[in-house]
């Protein structure tokens, strides 16, 4: 037997593959401000690790629409939250409602406890609007069943905890000061600050992500810890012409540009392409039309799975058609409907130049056949000018 000290060891080194929870979120489908939940849930995912490329899922809370089982099944979620809307929530999006509940609430308080003051009620409230509960959808057990029957069937349960403005996310899933700290660099995120109608900035927030005032504080006080120095937020205002750069800036280079908040979720993280190809090139463009919360999530998801994704709500199309025709509504056309619309052009129009089929895909949840039929007409219009 040889000698222990000439031994030859053999190391072998094991590469392990990280990548970032896959996370779902549910909303009420018949939420009447899905709007502005859906811009505090982009403000969620862009506290979050690798929160750009979660998934949006309305639902009566009994049931889930058949695309988007048929979207989870392809995306496989790891966890599921429910989105659940708070005081918080209604003095963000709509301040003169909270404004007017604030009162009536604390003349109520005052009624029944009259050696209160007006401003200790008022502060008391105040420092509570994140954990007054407004509206929310209760999971029923049957849905919980089949969530785990379709998603998850030999394992636990998906659906882990409830998400809500102004609550950073907490394990199992990483909060993003955290993740830039574990790198050991130095992070300065440009959060743009988008003055535009609801569709665009709905679109735009899609793409470079939106930061609330919780991480901007997180990069003021470290959240306790000493990020300071590796950690800042810093607001850019974007409207009228610049809109439409934003747009090109951000969907060219989202990959590429780790400033904005989406692709700084990104941090420690790269993209997946087989055969190391960034677009799949075979794959036509899709272009999701309506208006509605579904119209919008359907879209919202298969962007976060593959390229070449757009959305275009029926009222930007009325208007551009309106804008284009003699009977066309003064005042109707604004200026950030126009950016949107320049730049759904010029990307349907580049990735077309390459194809020999000068095709697309179009898919709706909400409008009529004959709806339908009258959008085609004006987008086919479009195509044909463009080539």
């Amino acid at each position: 037997m040889g000698d222990t000290s000439q031994q030859n060891f053999i190391f072998r080194t094991l590469s392990l593959a990280v990548r970032s929870p896959r996370v779902v979120m549910l909303l009420r489908n018949d939420d009447p401000n899905w709007q502005d939940t859906v811009l505090r849930i982009i403000e969620w995912f862009s506290n979050c690790w690798g929160g750009c490329h979660s998934l949006i899922v309305p639902t009566d809370g009994r049931t889930i629409d058949e695309e988007f089982w048929w979207v989870m099944g392809k995306y496989d979620p790891d966890y599921m939250y429910r989105y659940r809307t708070t005081l918080l929530d209604l003095k963000v999006s709509r301040g003169s409602e909270y404004e007017d509940l604030l009162e009536r609430s604390i003349e109520s308080f005052i009624k029944t406890h009259p050696d209160s003051s007006y401003e200790s009620v008022k502060e008391s409230i105040e420092n509570q609007v994140e954990g007054i509960y407004w509206e929310s959808t209760d999971i029923s057990d049957d849905l919980q069943t089949e969530i785990k029957r379709r998603l998850n069937p030999f394992h636990r349960s998906l659906l882990v905890d409830d998400a809500q403005a102004g609550i950073k996310p907490v394990y199992p899933l990483t909060y993003l000061p955290t993740a830039i700290k574990g790198t050991g660099g130095s992070r300065t995120i440009y959060a743009p600050n988008i003055e535009a109608t609801r569709e665009f900035q709905l679109l735009a927030y899609s793409i470079t992500g939106k930061v609330n005032d919780m991480l901007t504080q997180s990069a003021k006080e470290a959240d306790g810890e000493n990020l300071r120095e590796a950690f800042n937020v810093s607001f850019q205002e974007w409207r009228g012409n610049n809109l439409r750069t934003l747009l090109t800036n951000a969907w060219k280079e989202n990959i590429e540009s780790p400033e904005l908040p989406y692709p700084s979720t990104m941090i420690g993280l790269s993209y997946y392409f087989k055969n190391s190809e960034r677009f799949e090139w075979s794959e036509k463009p899709v272009i999701i039309l309506g208006d509605t919360l579904k119209d919008y999530c359907l879209y919202y998801n298969l962007s976060r799975m593959r390229w070449q994704v757009f959305w275009l709500p029926m009222k930007l199309l009325d208007n551009y058609v309106e804008a284009g025709s003699a009977s066309g509504k003064s005042g109707r056309w604004v200026e950030s409907e126009a950016a949107y619309l320049a730049w759904l052009w010029d990307e349907i129009e580049d990735l077309l130049r390459t194809k020999q089929e000068k095709k697309i895909l179009l898919y709706s949840t909400s409008i009529t056949k004959d709806e339908f039929q009258k959008a085609i007409t004006p987008i086919e219009r479009k195509i044909r000018l463009l080539f």
